[in-house]
């Protein structure tokens, strides 16, 4: 009873602090109510004290009138000689259904032929990229993944990322469900061919809340599709579908600083395209693998000459992560302690 009388209470002021002034400003009377609807479904009374303090109601506020106006799915692309980026999402607004996954892509494309961007692990070269959303509204959780690499070799060096183009899939979780979201995101990140460029470029991305019953299906934006697709190119879980793809040996042989790594595969299907990404500390380098196909093909054996930055150490009891890819689509990771 006492929270119905306080947002009774609430009702009886909407009209000072919302709808006058922001019908003063132009926002037509439809709007408004949209507007003054879903910050009165923000508030949350609890032991007689709002859950949110003024500053967030104000910044939810200005989001909802941005999201209200205007609802792009795409950022404008941030371009330069090189590449050019920008964040797309995959819903046109923020869903009614809180189960709904809410992703977001950052894509980028590459402009000259031959150039490339780098997965979360770089190799001998290159840095991963780096994401900041510490300015966005109504955002509580952002979680970015990546798809598999591509093995890019030059001049002896290994390198791991991608070519032509990529969007790394970003999962993001509101603050407040049915709030609009405003997603503000910094990016550093390179660039490669023979010589790498750094760059950094900023993104702002409204999702607004929602305007109706509106079925998952056509809340789905036109990038909905090339999401879910680069989604599907993610790497499984350690524990997932052993049985498409799995290490079933590993071994290492040598002293400090003169190892390898042999590393046996089995599948599903012929491996003759598989590969095996390797995270380890960041002392390690593994140099280019070589790869033995055994049986019918369905299992292979792969081994990794093991290198140290500085002085030699041990890979035994490290630490390592594999990604493992059977060369027809289908990759998860592995963790493994050298032991």
């Amino acid at each position: 009873m006492l929270l119905i009388k306080r947002f009774s209470h609430f009702f009886e002021l909407k009209s000072v602090c919302f709808t006058r002034p922001l019908i003063s400003l132009g926002y037509n009377l439809s709007m408004v109510r949209k507007i003054t609807f879903i910050i009165m479904a923000c508030l949350v009374f609890v032991s007689g004290k709002p859950a949110l303090a003024t500053s967030q109601l104000d910044d939810i506020l200005k989001t909802t009138i941005a999201t209200t106006l205007t609802t792009p799915a795409a950022s404008p692309w941030v371009e330069n000689d090189y590449v050019r980026t920008r964040l797309v999402s995959n819903h046109n607004e923020v869903a009614y259904d809180p189960t709904v996954l809410h992703y977001l892509g950052w894509e980028i494309e590459m402009k000259v032929k031959g150039w490339k961007t780098y997965w979360r692990t770089p190799g001998d070269a290159g840095t991963p990229p780096v994401f900041n959303w510490d300015n966005s509204v109504n955002l509580a959780k952002v979680e970015v993944y990546y798809p598999r690499p591509e093995r890019f070799q030059i001049f002896g060096i290994q390198t791991f990322g991608y070519g032509d183009r990529v969007i790394l899939p970003i999962r993001i979780e509101p603050q407040i469900g049915g709030a609009p979201i405003n997603i503000k995101m910094h990016a550093e990140f390179m660039s490669c061919k023979e010589i790498c460029i750094p760059f950094t470029a900023n993104y702002e991305l409204n999702l607004p809340a929602p305007t109706g019953a509106m079925g998952a299906e056509r809340n789905l934006s036109i990038y909905a599709e090339g999401v879910r697709n680069f989604v599907l190119k993610v790497p499984l879980a350690a524990s997932d579908d052993k049985l498409a793809l799995n290490i079933t040996d590993f071994n290492l042989t040598g002293v400090a600083g003169q190892q390898k790594l042999s590393i046996y595969l089995e599948g599903q299907k012929h491996l003759a395209g598989a590969d095996v990404f390797i995270e380890a500390p960041m002392n390690f380098r593994f140099g280019a693998p070589q790869k033995q196909l055994l049986g019918d093909g369905g299992q292979l054996l792969v081994i990794f000459p093991v290198h140290t930055m500085g002085e030699p150490d041990d890979l035994r009891g490290k630490d390592i992560k594999l990604t493992i890819h059977d060369g027809w689509g289908f990759s998860r990771e592995q963790n493994l302690n050298i032991k």
